[in-house]
């Protein structure tokens, strides 16, 4: 200041210069341009006044970007995001930058586009370049990091929960943030919702490495370790030959151990929330599957390994205390101490190892087990007394009540050409009703197999008669007629070696445990096992022979009787073979009779002579001879009683009328059925007499006339067939005339009478 006053003359000079001054010095001054020039300068002011707000707005902005761009270069990553969150509320809300052009706003909020994009970027990299090392076959974890040009430590804990916080506070991805919301440029909002989504699915929810857990944990052949020096677990592809089961328990426990000791609590919760439940179901089911492995000796090593991984499980459970998820390791510890399993688990290799036994029999090149020995059959041909009266002899009046009754309801139905006859024979399954079994002794019932085995394997024999009609007609030109009525020696067959060899693999598995610590029921149901595999592999050899199976089983159980699954078995293959086969049957009695009904003139008779009598023979009859004993003759009656009856008699009955030529017909077709069945090892069984001469009369009244009919049963003929029988026929042959009323009159007096005498 005393500079300035040195300088008097100078300010003098300036002062004059002021229009204010000359005005009191009485200049002459123009009063309006004075007062302009005051207005001017106030305006001026205001302007600057207004000038330098502005810019101190804008140079807040312009603080902000600074200081968001100091905290990214020092890996202040927790301040930049505040810092950049505040330059986005100046910039929404500042006057200043909002009246600046178009332009330049536009290319400010790119800038600002670009640094959420940078943030984002580096939260990514820090994550899968610092934290996690994430590849096909490794995950390694750091839980503190030196990042940046400076090497700040940056830790995973602290960095997690402000990631958790800020950019997934509801525990997901929120696309109105304002980190993604208040972008302007699309492709950058995209990068940046992308990163976010990454870091949210596998970084925050540990997404990649729960899958590659989930993927390598309980798989034969791959292999899992923690390389200690790198922090590395690696997933190797294949494992070392003949450790599968070793490797993969010790694989699980190095994820185990991974998981307790390499990773932050946090991390923890989340594989446990993740993993868990998969953790215990595969490690039960492996232990389970393995067990006989695994407790190989009461002092195995794998289950010293079992039990260490079991208890790291148990800490993990503790430790984590997820809501979803708890483990107590109580299942497998008992499976380890538990010696009765351990014996049963040594009765399980037994059992493969003679079921490998029997598979050896079948694979024998020579087929040494197919020589034909033949023995004495222990069960002579003996009467049917154990058929049922209806099924074997029809013959007696006092036992067609039942027939009477069936006859008589068909009288009721209406005309019906056009019904098929196969409908009606086999809608419901053939009641072949033959007498079971002799009743068992009560140790033999003890030892029987429970219902669930025989159910399911009632199952297995349930095989479809896949037979096309024409199949036999090539069979027609040498049909083993003459086989079936040659001579049979009746007390000696033949049976195979597979009866001699099962003994043997049944009597070495029986003495492998008499002074064992196996459970008995166990051993039961393992010994029903072993008889059911023997079954089932003679059933695949012999399909197509399959009477020389039974046979051969029957054999067996003569031999021993404890062989109640094999009796079971046997007993189900021989009604099923038969049910199939006369289901077939019944389908070609049925073309046949619908050939009449539809064709009555010109009939074709190829599915009786081509396929039926042929079928007949050589699938029923013969096999049935061949198995001998009193199943074979209960058997043939059987059969004969469902062909003759079932299948002809009672489809005839119902028809409403049976016309002259129909008549000729079906005589024929009775003829034909009679003289292609007749079985010499029956002819001394009076039910099969009786069966067959019911059958051949019913062939030869059908072309007669009335009168003719009459003199048969005024000749006696008609002995076999009761009153009623007699009249439904005549009633189905005849209309109603005198002649017929007559002549039905004279059956029931002369059978009326008869009684009386």
């Amino acid at each position: 200041m005393e500079a300035l006053f040195h300088d008097k003359d100078q300010i003098i000079r300036e002062l004059r210069k002021d229009p204010l001054i000359n005005k009191d010095d009485n200049q002459q001054v123009n009063g309006g341009e004075i007062q302009q020039e005051s207005s001017d300068l106030l305006q001026k002011e205001a302007l600057l006044a207004n000038e330098l707000n502005t810019l101190g707005n804008l140079k807040i902005l312009s603080n902000l970007l600074m200081e968001v761009k100091t905290n990214s270069e020092l890996s202040e990553l927790e301040n930049c995001y505040y810092s950049l969150q505040s330059l986005r509320q100046k910039m929404r809300n500042n006057t200043a930058f909002l009246k600046q052009s178009f332009n330049f706003q536009q290319s400010i909020s790119l800038y600002v586009d670009s640094l959420h994009l940078e943030l984002v970027t580096e939260l990514y990299e820090i994550l899968t370049t610092g934290f996690w090392k994430i590849t096909e076959n490794t995950i390694q974890f750091t839980p503190i990091v030196k990042w940046g040009k400076d090497e700040v430590d940056i830790e995973y804990n602290a960095f997690m929960d402000f990631v958790t916080q800020q950019y997934f506070p509801q525990g997901g991805l929120d696309n109105q943030s304002w980190i993604i919301s208040d972008m302007d440029n699309a492709d950058s909002q995209e990068q940046v919702r992308a990163k976010l989504n990454v870091i949210l699915k596998d970084y925050v929810n540990l997404a990649s490495v729960v899958n590659m857990i989930k993927s390598s944990i309980f798989i034969p052949g791959k292999q899992i370790f923690y390389d200690e020096e790198k922090k590395i677990l690696n997933f190797s592809k294949s494992a070392p030959h003949g450790q599968n089961t070793a490797t993969v328990l010790a694989s699980f426990e190095t994820v185990c151990d991974f998981i307790l000791n390499g990773l932050t609590l946090r991390d923890m919760r989340i594989l446990s929330s993740e993993l868990g439940h998969l953790f215990n179901t595969e490690f039960t089911k492996f232990v389970k599957n393995n067990a006989s492995i695994i407790l190989d000796s009461l002092d195995s090593p794998l289950k010293n390994l079992v039990s260490s991984t079991n208890n790291k499980l148990i800490r993990l459970a503790s430790e984590t205390k997820t809501e979803n998820w708890s483990y107590s390791g109580k299942e497998i510890q008992d499976l380890l101490m538990n010696k009765q399993l351990y014996y049963n688990l040594l009765l399980d290799k037994i059992l493969e190892l003679h079921i490998n036994k029997i598979r050896d029999i079948f694979e024998d090149p020579n087929k040494s087990w197919k020589t034909l020995e033949t023995i004495e059959l222990k069960h002579a041909l003996s009467s049917t007394n154990t058929i049922n009266e209806n099924k074997g002899n029809n013959s007696l009046d006092t036992k067609q009540e039942k027939k009477e009754q069936h006859t008589s309801a068909a009288k009721n139905d209406d005309w019906n050409w056009e019904a098929d006859d196969d409908a009606d024979a086999w809608g419901d399954e053939i009641d072949l009703d033959i007498d079971d079994e002799e009743g068992k002794p009560a140790e033999e019932m003890e030892g029987e197999p429970e219902e669930e085995e025989e159910n399911a394997w009632d199952e297995a024999w349930a095989i479809d008669e896949d037979v096309n009609v024409n199949d036999f007609s090539a069979v027609s030109e040498k049909k083993p007629s003459q086989d079936h009525n040659r001579t049979l020696n009746e007390d000696r067959i033949e049976v195979t070696q597979l009866p001699k060899l099962f003994l043997t693999i049944s009597q070495d598995f029986k003495n492998s445990f008499e002074d064992s610590h196996v459970d008995k029921q166990y051993f039961g149901y393992k010994y029903n096992l072993l008889q059911t595999s023997y079954m089932a592999m003679c059933t695949n050899n012999l399909f197509n022979n399959w009477y020389q199976l039974y046979v051969d089983m029957r054999y067996l159980i003569e031999q021993d009787e404890k062989l109640y699954r094999i009796k079971e078995l046997t007993r189900n293959l021989l009604e099923t073979r038969l049910n199939m086969k006369y289901r077939f049957v019944s389908r070609l009695v049925a073309c046949q009779l619908t050939e009449f009904r539809e064709n009555e003139k010109n009939p074709s008779w190829d599915a009786t002579i081509e396929s039926l009598l042929p079928y007949i023979l050589k699938e029923i009859i013969y096999p049935l001879e061949k198995i001998k004993g009193e199943e074979s003759t209960r058997y043939l009656l059987s059969f004969l009683n469902f062909l003759y009856n079932d299948c002809v008699t009672n489809k005839i009955l119902k028809w409403k009328i049976i016309s002259e030529v129909n008549s000729e017909n079906l005589g024929e077709l009775v003829s034909l059925l009679v003289n292609n069945t007749e079985i010499q090892i029956l002819a001394k069984e009076p039910g099969y007499k009786a069966m067959r001469e019911k059958f051949a009369t019913m062939g030869r009244f059908l072309p007669l006339h009335l009168k003719e009919i009459m003199e048969m049963f005024y000749n006696g003929d008609f002995y076999l067939f009761t009153t009623d029988e007699l009249i439904q026929w005549i009633e189905l042959l005849f209309a109603d005339t005198p002649l017929r009323r007559n002549a039905i009159d004279d059956i029931h007096e002369i059978r009326g009478a008869s009684l009386e005498d």
